[in-house]
């Protein structure tokens, strides 16, 4: 898993503890579908667990997501989070007997409806429960698994609980007060989510357009998709179809079943009405068996499913990373199921092996692609095209690690290290991984060859990171020319309310005469209109979804600059402007000494880049209404102000 995601999750728990160590009596954390929420919800509890406290884990339905998030706490409790001793409340017992919940756990998952009226929670057994641990002296943190759901039953008992930790993607904002959010921004730039390929497209639909649609559009993508993705990945991908509920769910699965069971298209597709319902349809192999297992069967990534059919079921926590594209023709008029719908297909499914694919897999492996009503509920992303005259070259900068060394040898370290006394265990040894940058991790598994080579290394593994991580900071060994790119031929932004008219640049909208344009930031807007209003016409966004255009940098491990713009002056010579702000409300909450560090980061990586590249490297900080602007050329720095800048541009 990239550095940077352990980083961005880390900082979040981190952000969280430090509200629950307030005097907050509930706190809120919102983070998309897919960007790691049950393995931070999991960090939160094992950093504030003692041998006072405990978790209840309130979870969706009736055991399905209770469970799954139960599966997960055991497999952190063994290697990641080992305070974690966690206890599935399920009611498995004979119908005659009391639900007992043993006392010596400090995590319980509970699936919510299990706690409803005349179950055999509700019949004491959780009362019972929660007063015996009051008498044992513990703070007993309720922590509700999507919020957004009522959970009235559970609500009458808060008396008991220290505190509630809400977790969800899409907390409602009328009834929770969101503490710490990892923005769908944050996530979409860390590699953890997929990105929506498709305009947005608010137009009503009848049912048979939007069949015609789906059988003209979203079929033949999905066979395209089908081939890209087994090659590259070797996953078979899936197109997910939400339909409407009861009678008028019926009609749509029938005529949608028309088209997907053609046998010229060679797709396997699954109908799931309800869990267990006798409904449930497939033309695959499973059909011989109980429908209560095809979710599991069909959320593998190498499940020959192609096409799955469902009306709400998936919204329950189904973990299925390989569906990429959504056909939504149920209008539910509900942003916040829309949302966990759309969810489903946004999770990464190389992520954990991310670095092993190049980068066009990557890319791929970060799109998806939703039709239907959903649009109306979601961000608006507007489409642009490179104009021909602008599609020119770039260099790209990287960073070597210690393989570049030539003072370090891998197999000589190694061998001059002595055997330690003591061996640790496998698991310790295991735990010191997490700790390490992607490119130690990529150094040493290219060196180990066998069980042994891995207990060698791995009882070094930290002096070795240290060793890559001096390496890396010093630019001068580690920083080379990398690949030369080109800018995409079409690229997307999100419409916000920072927008400026441009007539003449590198790009043009989608939408004929449509000549505005939008930016992250008020001060990256102020930025493009200094630019747009010089002589020099050769100038653009470098509109970093699918962009290659960027320069690696060490911060703690390797990150990437993609900057804001680029220019090309009357005498052929690139500049390029990474665009920052210390005006209060641009900050999006970043500490500012964390926040002026980054920037030195990149200042020292813009100007060594500046040295081995033909470019001209600019940070311009925007302050209240004045630029300040740091400016790398051949590796020398200087600070200019505005005036400076337009003088020079305009010569």
């Amino acid at each position: 898993m990239r550095q940077g995601i352990k980083e961005l999750q880390n900082s979040k728990v981190s952000e969280l503890v430090d509200v629950y160590m307030s005097n907050a009596k509930e706190i809120t954390f919102k983070a998309p579908t897919g960007s790691g929420k049950t393995y931070m919800m999991a960090d939160f509890m094992n950093r504030t667990l003692d041998s006072n406290t405990v978790f209840i884990v309130s979870s969706l339905s009736k055991g399905q997501l209770a469970e799954q998030n139960h599966d997960k706490f055991v497999q952190y409790s063994a290697f990641d989070f080992t305070k974690i001793n966690p206890y599935l409340i399920n009611s498995e017992t004979a119908p005659e007997e009391k639900l007992y919940i043993p006392l010596d756990y400090n995590v319980y998952s509970l699936p919510r409806d299990l706690y409803k009226k005349n179950s055999k929670l509700m019949e004491g057994s959780m009362l019972l429960f929660l007063e015996e641990l009051i008498s044992y002296g513990k703070k007993i943190i309720l922590i509700k698994d999507e919020c957004h759901q009522a959970t009235n039953n559970l609500d009458q008992l808060n008396k008991f609980f220290y505190k509630i930790i809400n977790f969800s993607a899409t907390p409602q904002s009328t009834r929770f007060h969101i503490d710490v959010e990892l923005t769908e921004d944050e996530a979409i730039k860390e590699k953890l989510i997929k990105v929506n390929q498709n305009p947005i497209n608010n137009s009503p639909y009848t049912l048979e357009e939007q069949l015609k649609q789906l059988k003209e559009e979203a079929i033949p993508l999905l066979l395209k998709v089908k081939k890209a993705y087994n090659e590259k990945m070797g996953i078979n991908p899936a197109l997910i179809i939400q339909i409407s509920n009861k009678t008028k769910g019926l009609d749509e699965w029938n005529k949608i079943k028309q088209i997907i069971d053609d046998p010229s298209l060679g797709l396997k597709w699954m109908y799931i009405a309800e869990e267990g319902s006798k409904d449930n349809d497939t033309n695959d192999d499973v059909k011989k068996l109980p429908s209560s297992v095809w979710r599991l069967y069909a959320k593998n990534n190498e499940a020959p499913i192609d096409i799955i059919v469902f009306k709400m079921v998936i919204t329950e926590g189904w973990d299925i990373p390989r569906a990429c594209m959504l056909f939504q023709i149920r209008d539910t008029e509900s942003i916040t199921l829309d949302e966990q719908v759309y969810g489903r297909i946004r999770r990464n499914p190389i992520l954990t092996t991310w670095e092993q694919y190049d980068d066009d897999t990557q890319n791929l492996a970060l799109k998806c692609w939703v039709w239907g009503l959903l649009g109306k509920n979601q961000r608006e992303f507007k489409k642009v095209k490179l104009n021909p005259q602008y599609n020119i070259s770039f260099q790209t900068t990287k960073l070597n690690d210690l393989r570049n060394n030539p003072d370090f040898n891998l197999e000589s370290f190694i061998k001059n290290k002595k055997q330690k006394s003591s061996t640790e265990s496998i698991f310790s040894l295991y735990k010191k991984w997490h700790n390490i940058s992607d490119k130690t991790s990529s150094l040493a598994w290219n060196y180990i060859k066998d069980y042994n080579d891995w207990f060698k290394v791995s009882e070094n593994i930290i002096e070795i990171d240290n060793k890559n991580k001096e390496y890396l900071n010093d630019y001068e060994k580690s920083m080379a020319v990398g690949e030369t790119v080109s800018l995409p031929i079409e690229s997307y932004y999100e419409k916000t309310d920072n927008y400026l008219e441009i007539n003449e640049w590198m790009w043009s909208n989608y939408i004929e005469n449509d000549n505005e344009f939008n930016f992250d930031s008020e001060s990256e807007k102020n930025f493009a209109k200094i630019l747009r209003d010089t002589t020099n016409k050769f100038f653009g966004k470098n509109y970093y979804p699918n962009s290659k255009l960027c320069f690696e940098y060490f911060d703690g491990t390797v990150k990437k600059s993609y900057p804001d713009f680029i220019l090309r002056d009357k005498d052929a010579n690139i500049h390029i402007f990474e665009v920052k702000s210390l005006n209060q409300g641009q900050q999006y909450n970043i500490d500012e000494e964390e926040y002026a560090s980054k920037i030195m980061k990149l200042a020292e990586c813009y100007k060594y880049a500046s040295k081995i590249t033909p470019y001209t490297f600019y940070i311009p900080i925007q302050v209240g209404n004045k630029w300040i602007i740091e400016k790398f050329y051949k590796g020398n720095y200087e600070r200019i102000v505005k005036e400076q800048l337009l003088n020079f541009l305009n010569k």
